[in-house]
């Protein structure tokens, strides 16, 4: 039912002005590259703002553990866990970002992140490919390191969600561990009408500029790299 009023509200040719414009998020998770791990498996959610709505899709879900790749130099990690969701807004303050949580198991079998990364959807209709670079928090003391060595229980953040917040990141330690590869179709629908200006001829270069400098730098880096 979900599906169908999707469908019939992006269709929709009446005459009267639209009420809200649509983006509509289909691909997938693509692989991992990340160290100190023989297995791991990820997590996703979606963090948007309050004048956005979920229409339809899996705004939550977790993928199969991955072992690493050992049949060639890249060592990666691969999952093609498939993402589908819609959304709703009149605003694109807040627009929609798909956070990643990557878990592996340690050796006396307990799940340890490993990493949390956050990419904003392509705001542009197409094919995008996008590099998450991953972070995990670092103990803020010696002896919470040590405890934590100790344990075997590294320091986590309570929300996963957290790393896609503005407020209160200054004052948290982490160290990068890895990339994710995530691959995008975009389809928007009614952007125009409210006054916002895209094009459907996007291809790879021409999205790179989209994205902020540090982002940009990622995927120079890593577009060389086979997964």
């Amino acid at each position: 039912r979900n599906a169908e009023s999707v469908e019939e509200a992006m269709a929709s040719g009446s005459g009267a002005a639209p009420s809200a414009f649509y983006t509509m998020a289909v691909g997938q998770i693509d692989a991992c590259k990340i160290h100190s791990s023989d297995s791991l498996y990820c997590k996703y959610s979606f963090n948007f703002g309050k004048d956005w709505s979920f229409v339809h899709g899996i705004q939550n879900g977790m993928s199969q553990i991955a072992i690493k790749s050992t049949s060639d130099d890249t060592q990666s990690f691969t999952w093609n866990y498939p993402i589908d969701i819609t959304f709703r807004s009149t605003n694109v303050h807040g627009w929609p970002q798909l956070v990643i949580s990557c878990y592996g198991i340690n050796m006396l079998g307990k799940d340890v992140i490993r990493g949390y990364g956050a990419v904003h959807l392509p705001t542009t209709p197409g094919r995008h490919t996008r590099y998450i670079r991953l972070y995990r928090p670092r103990s803020s003391s010696m002896c919470q390191r040590l405890r934590a060595w100790i344990t075997a229980t590294p320091p986590e953040f309570l929300d996963s969600k957290f790393f896609a917040y503005s407020d209160g990141r200054e004052v948290t330690r982490v160290q990068s561990n890895g990339v994710v590869k995530v691959t995008f179709n975009i389809t928007t629908k009614n952007m125009t009408e409210f006054g916002y200006q895209v094009s459907s001829e996007v291809n790879h270069a021409d999205d790179v500029v989209l994205q902020d400098e540090k982002q940009s730098k990622v995927t120079q880096k890593f577009q060389l790299t086979k997964f």
